[in-house]
Order: C-alpha cells, then sequence, then structure tokens
C-alpha cells in the first residue's frame, strides 16, 4: 500500500498520436486523382513529469 500522495503509476517519454484514416468519399475522389490523404494528429509527445 501506497502512502497518500505517493503516485501510483509513473510514466515517462510518453508519446501518443491518433490517426483519422480517409472514409469512403476520401477513396472515391482519389480514384478521381483529388490526393486526399490520412489525418494524424499528435495528441502528446515525449512527455515527462520532471521536465514539466
Amino acid at each position: 500500500m501506497t502512502a497518500a500522495g505517493d503516485p501510483i503509476l509513473s510514466l515517462r517519454g510518453i508519446t501518443e498520436r491518433f490517426v483519422h484514416r480517409v472514409d469512403l468519399a476520401g477513396r472515391l475522389a482519389n480514384a478521381l486523382g483529388t490526393g486526399v490523404r490520412a489525418t494524424v494528429v499528435q495528441a502528446v509527445s515525449d512527455v515527462d513529469p520532471d521536465n514539466a
């Protein structure tokens, strides 16, 4: 058991990104040569609580 205020979990160097893939309409548009691509959202990058 941990004392009050002690972290239960510690993580370092966390990076998370989400990809919104091309939907059906985008794939159809790509068939016509438009060049629609997936969208990437970088949520967090190399998070380290010691440097916050």
